[in-house]
């Protein structure tokens, strides 16, 4: 069906929360997991932003943050298509 769900348990995400934070904290703010630019794109201004791992995780750790608090488990149902 293209659809799969997920879920971390509350018991498991203040372990995982404190692993994302530590690799964050690893990589730094430099960039990282960005498409390679062409020529073109950098010659007329085109390029998507670079973006760091500490700017692309802060969503997630603060919904890790709160499901932590709020002693909550985090489910996710993801169909198969990509966001655009």
């Amino acid at each position: 069906t293209g659809v799969v769900p997920g879920a971390l348990l509350a018991a498991d995400i203040p372990p995982a929360l404190e692993r994302l934070k530590t690799a964050v904290a690893a990589v730094g703010a430099r960039p990282s997991g960005n498409p390679p630019r062409s020529k073109d794109e950098e010659d007329d201004g085109r390029a998507p932003p670079l973006v760091s791992l500490r700017q692309r995780a802060v969503p997630l750790i603060g919904l890790l943050e709160a499901a932590v608090a709020g002693e909550a488990d985090v489910t996710w149902i993801a169909t198969g298509g990509r966001a655009a």
